[in-house]
């Protein structure tokens, strides 16, 4: 009896694990299906995001595709635009060559008398339409004012020669320098005993004032044959540095421009420039001073290179 029931205990025990593994796996025949119809009925994630980059595609191709057919039109509507302005052009120079031999048949029609008529008519139109723009450039130059300019006068009276006292200066350089001319002339008759000697060599005096005179006695007779006249010939040779100071320093107070003027009478005295061509500007500003304190003025000019000098032959200085 006992064994009986064990077996029958066992029996109940396998019966029982058998129905629990069918249940297990039937369920999980269950959820297999319901996973695969899951899968099967909701699309994937990568599908999604390629759909999503297909239809952004389109749209920026049908974008492209828009912009393309407006700037076809607009290119469409610009060689339209250049070929009525081709056309344009044709026809006025059409016009103009129309014009031109209308022109030139009506001339050819009229009569020579007409003709001129003609011509003389254009003539007259042409010149009136240059006085219109002569009178309009007229009117615009008459509405700028231009600077006012300060001209000063000065009388220049009749030169005259030279026969009285005559002080002598050098512009050059734009410095004025006092010649110590009647100076030097004192020294040779003050140095110059034996003429005959005198007259074998180039003599020096000085130095004066920055200068020396280089000179040589000459003789020859009169025009009466009767007598011996003894001449001069002479240059002034500056040495060192050059002498004097600048004009602007001449023309101050106190200067010795100035100074030596001092000493000569405006009445009587005339002012002798001997003016180089680095200077002749600077000749009408002392000119204006000297006129300004009285003096009589006589202008020398020399071209450069060429010393101060002269002789018995020579010519005297015109003062104005």
């Amino acid at each position: 009896m006992r064994r009986d029931e064990s077996s029958q205990l066992e029996s109940a025990g396998q019966d029982s694990f058998l129905d629990v593994t069918t249940n297990i796996v039937g369920i999980l025949i269950v959820l297999v299906i319901v996973v695969a119809m899951r899968v099967k009925s909701s699309p994937s994630k990568d599908h999604d995001e390629a759909k999503a980059k297909a239809e952004s595609l389109d749209k920026q191709a049908a974008a492209v595709e828009y912009d393309l057919r407006r700037t076809q039109q607009q290119l469409e509507t610009l060689e339209s635009e250049s070929d009525r302005q081709a056309a344009d052009r044709e026809l006025l120079a059409a016009v103009m060559v129309a014009s031109e031999k209308e022109l030139a048949d009506r001339r050819a029609t009229l009569e020579a008398s007409a003709q001129e008529e003609f011509d003389l008519k254009r003539q007259i139109d042409e010149t009136q339409r240059n006085i219109d723009r002569g009178k309009e450039e007229l009117a615009d130059l008459d509405s700028e004012k231009p600077p006012t300019q300060t001209i000063n006068h000065y009388p220049t009276p009749l030169s005259r020669t030279v026969l009285g006292n005559e002080v002598h200066f050098q512009l050059k350089d734009g410095r004025i320098t006092y010649v110590p001319l009647n100076e030097f002339i004192e020294d040779i008759r003050q140095s110059t005993r034996n003429i005959y000697e005198a007259m074998k060599k180039v003599n020096i005096v000085g130095p004066r004032n920055g200068f020396e005179m280089h000179y040589r006695l000459e003789a020859g007779l009169d025009r009466s044959g009767s007598a011996v006249n003894v001449g001069c010939e002479f240059q002034l040779v500056p040495l060192g540095l050059p002498p004097g100071e600048s004009v602007d320093q001449a023309l101050a107070n106190r200067s010795d421009f100035r100074s030596m003027l001092s000493r000569h009478s405006p009445k009587d005295t005339t002012v002798t420039l001997w003016t180089y061509p680095n200077s002749f500007g600077d000749f009408r500003r002392v000119k204006e001073e000297l006129y300004r304190m009285g003096y009589a003025t006589a202008g020398r000019p020399l071209p450069d290179g060429v010393l101060i000098g002269g002789s018995s032959h020579g010519s005297r200085s015109s003062a104005q």
